[in-house]
């Protein structure tokens, strides 16, 4: 903590500087290079002052307070609150964090429990119960029936980061039991034992490991690197919500305060649009805000549809009778498509069909034809260059896939 006396960007000055570019380069690549994360700030943005009342006057953040990757891990929480300079240049800087409530930890099917000899006929037992009552209520009953079977194996299973240590130990002792005696029959199955086990521990841990990074690849040795946890670290504390504005105007600090802000926000979100119309769609969803990494309260929707949900093709006709046609592409029909770009890269023949859908239904409504009278790559501009600001969908396909 302290001042560093350069910034980190522009932005953190108001007022007329000189050239500061090679100091802001050389505090940017010190940062990057100590693997130092600046902590969020509330309060004044500028804290320093040059003190001059003329058109001198110059504000610039100098001071900051800066953490590591396992300051984080261990109060992520944490921020700071830039307090008014009063007499002097500087402003103070006040360390504030609470401690947290213990999470609400949502329920994920780890992916190295399907591995397991017995993971299908668990899944098939569950399934074959009969429930009664609609479709959709019996498959929500037979998920939640098999939460606690998953909860139980993943407890069976144990840490495996620590079963790869242990696993690793005893095949260390095997191998050097071995070099005592390499023509000893039951230490050469003991060695070859152990190291099977070893394969089968680090297979389950890099398969969790792969899932709770969202990748698909893994470089050998770098499962636990300090770049990866560093990158978390610092996308976590980014998103970290300290205060809100509300209604009012009226600035919530409080961390109960600011879930339960956000809660009544989405609990008007999805209750006031659509109510008449959809009403009987979404009786058996609930939802929960989920804030600051943990999920907070449930409550019945008073709109929206499940994902997939046979009523979504009623609702769209609801809405293509009310909706303008240039804001039913943009906020239906492109986002129809979006879920199929996000998991394949379509086919030209396509994107051209869907595109030319799209053209009809701007120039003549749903079931009408009739020549274009703008390209469509004009249409797709945005719309302070002459566009209408719809998105060109063979870049979005390949912006979401990269």
């Amino acid at each position: 903590m302290g001042s560093f006396n350069t910034v980190v960007d522009m932005s953190e000055i108001c007022g007329a500087s000189g050239d500061i570019s090679a100091s802001m380069d050389e505090f940017k690549g010190c940062l990057t290079e100590t693997g130092l994360i600046t902590l969020p700030m509330q309060g004044n943005t500028f804290t320093w002052h040059n003190c001059s009342t003329d058109s001198r006057s110059l504000w610039k953040r100098l001071d900051r307070m800066l953490v590591n990757d396992r300051w984080l891990e261990l109060w992520p929480g944490t921020h700071y609150v830039s307090l008014n300079p009063r007499t002097l240049d500087h402003s103070h800087l006040v360390l504030k964090g609470e401690l947290q409530n213990p999470p609400v930890i949502l329920f994920r099917l780890d992916n190295y429990l399907a591995s397991s000899p017995n993971f299908i006929p668990m899944v098939h037992s569950i399934l074959r119960n009969q429930v009664v009552g609609t479709s959709m209520y019996s498959v929500t009953r037979k998920l939640k029936a098999l939460k606690p079977l998953f909860r139980q194996q993943r407890k069976k299973k144990g840490d495996l980061s620590q079963n790869v240590k242990q696993a690793k130990d005893f095949w260390d002792v095997a191998q050097n039991l071995l070099d005592t005696d390499r023509h000893n029959t039951l230490l050469i199955r003991l060695e070859h034992c152990c190291r099977l086990v070893y394969l089968k521990v680090v297979k389950l841990e890099q398969c969790m490991l792969q899932q709770r990074a969202k990748i698909q690849w893994l470089k050998g040795g770098d499962q636990c690197s300090k770049v990866l946890f560093r990158r978390v670290a610092t996308r976590r504390a980014s998103m970290h919500v300290f205060q809100i504005n509300d209604d009012a105007g009226h600035t919530i600090t409080n961390s109960d305060e600011v879930v339960a802000e956000f809660i009544v926000f989405y609990e008007q979100l999805l209750g006031e649009v659509f109510i008449q119309w959809v009403e009987e769609c979404v009786t058996t969803p609930t939802f929960s805000v989920c804030i600051n990494g943990s999920a907070h309260d449930f409550f019945k929707g008073a709109q929206g549809l499940r994902w997939g949900d046979p009523m979504s093709p009623y609702l769209f006709v609801l809405v293509i009778e009310v909706l303008p046609r240039v804001q039913l592409i943009k906020s239906v029909l492109m986002a129809l498509n979006t879920y199929w770009a996000m998991a394949f890269i379509l086919p030209k023949g396509i994107i051209k069909e869907i595109e030319k859908r799209l053209r009809n239904i701007l120039r003549k409504g749903v079931a009408g034809t009739s020549y274009s009278k703008v390209a469509w790559s004009q249409v797709c501009n945005p719309v302070d260059e002459g566009g209408l600001g719809v998105r060109d969908f063979q870049s979005l396909n390949l912006a979401l896939m990269s």
